[in-house]
């Protein structure tokens, strides 16, 4: 009823959803005929959540309506699996823009239709002689100083990257990556018998995320640490494909070299943290 009535009010003309206190809108509201796009929250409490996961799950979800994750980690707020009991003394641990663009990349090329970006200074609006919301005895910038996180800036290359690129035709493509299997190469000698041998991709820390374009113009992967990649390229319509590494904490074109398209690209990134890889049919 009350959707119903904020529905009326509004005329239809503004698309509605239901935050949630975790997982995602589609648990209790799918079928609801007032809900325009699902939501999920994957919060606050530690980093490395597999927010990629839950999106997954409601871009499968019929009939099929958007999804967004409506409050991811939040830049510079203090993660609450520290707070009070477990709290180290020296400092609190805050979610850093590394773990923001971990939770975005990924997200978006899982299948979401944006992304919420939020910083605690700001979401506080905190100035400098107000009592924290949260962690009361802690330290915190103010609300304009947080203004500049570097967070927010460097949302912009995937912005960019995305808007050269028909979001109607960009679906998640997971079954481009590659994982290296060990069995029998000379290298894995040490790991026989060991079922975890090779890479599995299923570790939040490690996860690569990978979309494709459905005319089979490009193909993109988010890389969070520096690790062995390998992506079929077999599907690309070109007979040389372009490949790009870029870097998303300065927003800048690493490495970029053409080659011909032999059904797969393998490479391994430079940085350690985090590597976006665009490869282009050519």
């Amino acid at each position: 009823a009350m959707a119903d009535g904020i529905r009326s009010g509004a005329s239809g003309e503004r698309l509605m959803t239901f935050h949630p206190s975790g997982m995602g809108s589609s648990a209790l509201f799918h079928s609801e005929p007032w809900l325009d796009f699902n939501s999920l929250q994957t919060s606050h409490y530690k980093p490395n959540i597999h927010g990629y996961l839950h999106i997954e799950r409601l871009v499968a979800q019929q009939p099929p309506k958007p999804c967004l994750d409506m409050e991811p980690n939040y830049e510079l707020s203090p993660m609450f699996v520290m707070y009070r009991e477990s709290r180290v003394d020296s400092f609190t641990p805050r979610f850093s823009d590394y773990d923001v663009r971990k939770s975005y990349y990924r997200t978006v090329l899982a299948g979401a239709a944006g992304f919420t970006y939020g910083c605690e200074p700001v979401r506080q609006l905190h100035r400098a002689d107000d009592r924290i919301h949260i962690f009361e005895d802690d330290e915190m910038i103010t609300w304009d100083e947080a203004l500049s996180a570097p967070g927010s800036s460097q949302l912009k290359m995937l912005m960019e990257i995305l808007r050269e690129r028909s979001y109607f035709t960009r679906v998640p493509a997971q079954e481009l990556f590659l994982p290296l299997r060990q069995a029998g190469a000379w290298s894995d000698r040490m790991a026989v018998g060991i079922s975890s041998a090779g890479q599995q991709n299923t570790d939040p820390v490690s996860h690569i995320s990978v979309a494709r374009c459905t005319d089979g113009s490009y193909v993109l992967a988010y890389v969070p640490v520096r690790q062995l990649v390998t992506i079929d390229t077999s599907g690309l319509r070109g007979t040389h494909v372009s490949v790009s590494l870029f870097d998303p904490e300065q927003c800048s074109n690493t490495h970029s070299w053409r080659v011909p398209n032999t059904g797969s690209v393998r490479l391994v990134p430079e940085r350690d943290l985090d590597t976006f890889v665009v490869i282009d049919s050519d």
